[in-house]
């Protein structure tokens, strides 16, 4: 064992092992790091995430220590548009209309639709329509 500057010790010629993320998962940089990743006899690595492509391996090893390496390309799903229908102030005033006719009783003629102009002489036949040409739906 060696020492540097006398304080803490270190092998020369170790091999240097894989470090573990943060992320908890396994980064290589490519078919050459899987291939030399350690592993013991009998066992199986964790998913082996490529930097810079979207492959991952899986290594695995026999009793006597020789390995097999499998390698899976997976691309992101992304979701297909959504396509919302939206309302136009055609169908806005369409639906007004339907509405106060429901609580009046009689059609309404508004200022998108061409229609004889509404005569202010004319009396209320319900008190909801009173309210409602009172509030400015009308």
């Amino acid at each position: 064992m060696a020492y540097n500057s006398g304080m803490y010790p270190y092998n020369i010629g170790a091999p240097m092992m894989p470090q573990q993320p943060v992320d908890g998962l396994t980064w290589v940089k490519g078919i050459d790091e899987v291939n030399n990743f350690p592993l013991p006899p009998n066992s199986k690595s964790p998913a082996l995430m490529w930097e810079n492509e979207a492959k991952f391996s899986i290594k695995q090893t026999d009793n006597y220590g020789g390995f097999t390496v499998r390698t899976f390309s997976f691309t992101e799903d992304k979701p297909e548009p959504i396509e919302v229908p939206w309302a136009t102030r055609d169908d806005i005033e369409r639906l007004r209309n339907e509405i106060m006719e429901a609580i009046n009783g009689k059609p309404v003629v508004s200022a998108a639709s061409p229609a004889e102009p509404e005569s202010s002489a004319e009396p209320e036949s319900s008190a909801a329509a009173g309210a409602a040409k009172a509030n400015g739906i009308l």
